[in-house]
């Protein structure tokens, strides 16, 4: 990602711009050479005879003394977002949001033209935000694109980005600054204050909720009444997306072992955890937040629906996962297959938009049991420990406690959907 000294206007989509994962393999490369120009403005040179022996140097003349060099003027944008990548990497930052924040930051270098970060100032970023604006979405992967100057991108006249893409690549910029402030990179963060306003109706916005329709397009065919699925999750995952509201994620990853009965209630439930089977196994699972980390209760239709002799079968294959078919990719991620292969299901039963992005997603069975919670009157309180958010009230947040699986069970039996679910 580093580059010329030259500025914004010539800066280049260039054609073989790393992606993401081949910027991250970069890392130990550009933390090399950061690591060199530490040592060269800090340590220059090893001590002569003559101060080792008390002796100092005559002061040089200001015509021969040389230009003042720092960490900051010597550095480019491209060479602290390396840095800064690999802290967040050391930091624990998932394999995936990694991606994401190396290409985000990414393309601010490619728009800034990857000047030395203390090049960076208020002007800078106002023209940068303008741009950014403009640019199309999925810069790089668009052949149009190749080997094209910004302003040539830009004279192109394509759709730009959302606004709601510029904000989070803004904010993400934002932080990287703060932590180069920190740094000594800097001595302010110039993007700060800058971040773009969204109108009322772009923060609303976000997935919508499955009408009553939706969910009989999804269920009630022949797919599901023929068992037509060729994998099990292709069955599994939308019941449980159903019946849960989990996050394709936290389902595709679960173990037999997360599938449990509480003592106390005799309820079954799933133990969303980043937990392995044993405490020997590597944390391959992985969830969004610290709140996500709950027991969600199985419905009686899951139950019905042949749940338990399901993974009574999995057992006897010597199997360790629920989902075996899914594996681990290169991300980190068990769900990437099983999100492609909903999102074509959705698509052939006409839910949501028929081509690009759609409101109405996997993650749409999240809005629905959510909803249809609230609509049943079920506390939000119960709701949130439910779906794996942090409270909103101070007093449940502070103060209360996790709440017993019984009582959790007793509000996900309240779930009633208009659909007959086939048993599988």
């Amino acid at each position: 990602m580093a580059g010329s000294a030259s500025g914004a206007d010539d800066a280049q989509v260039d054609p073989s711009l790393p992606h993401p994962m081949q910027f991250l393999a970069a890392l130990d490369r550009c933390l090399a050479e950061l690591q060199a120009l530490r040592q060269q403005l800090v340590a220059p040179d090893a001590p002569t005879a003559a101060a080792e022996s008390g002796l100092e140097p005559a002061a040089p003349t200001a015509a021969s003394a040389p230009p003042t060099t720092t960490l900051a003027t010597a550095t480019r944008v491209s060479i602290a977002v390396t840095a800064y990548l690999d802290e967040l990497r050391r930091g624990g930052m998932n394999p995936t949001s990694l991606l994401d924040y190396s290409g985000d930051l990414g393309q601010f270098v490619t728009v800034l033209g990857d000047p030395p970060i203390a090049a960076l100032d208020h002007e800078r970023m106002r023209r940068c935000k303008e741009r950014l604006a403009r640019l199309p979405a999925n810069l790089n992967k668009l052949a149009a694109c190749r080997g094209r100057t910004i302003d040539e991108v830009l004279a192109l006249g394509l759709a730009p980005q959302s606004p709601r893409n510029v904000v989070k690549k803004w904010g993400r910029f934002q932080a990287f600054l703060g932590w180069a402030v920190a740094q000594g990179y800097l001595a302010t963060n110039v993007a700060q204050g800058k971040k773009p306003r969204l109108a009322r109706a772009q923060r609303g916005a976000g997935y919508d909720k499955f009408s009553d329709a939706d969910l009989a397009s999804l269920f009630e065919n022949d797919f599901f009444r023929s068992a037509h699925y060729r994998e099990p999750f292709q069955y599994w995952l939308p019941v449980l997306g159903l019946y849960t509201g989990a996050r394709l994620e936290e389902l595709a990853q679960l173990h037999l072992a997360d599938i449990r009965r509480d003592a106390a209630s005799g309820a079954w439930y799933l133990a969303i955890t980043e937990e392995g089977e044993t405490s020997e196994d590597p944390p391959a699972k992985r969830l969004k937040t610290a709140a996500s980390r709950r027991n969600c209760p199985l419905h009686p239709a899951v139950l019905e629906a042949g749940l338990l002799d399901f993974i009574a079968q999995l057992r006897e294959r010597g199997e360790a996962r629920l989902f075996p078919e899914l594996v681990l990719d290169a991300t980190g991620r068990y769900s990437p297959r099983a999100s492609e292969w909903f999102t074509d299901y959705r698509r052939a039963c006409g839910v949501g938009a028929p081509t690009g992005r759609s409101r109405k997603v996997f993650h749409s069975f999240r809005h629905t049991m959510n909803a249809t919670l609230q609509r049943e009157g079920v506390a939000q309180e119960l709701r949130e420990a439910l779906t794996g958010h942090a409270s909103e009230a101070i007093n449940v947040r502070v103060y209360g406690g996790r709440i017993a699986v019984g009582r959790l069970a007793d509000a996900i039996a309240l779930l009633r959907y208009p659909v007959a679910i086939a048993q599988y």
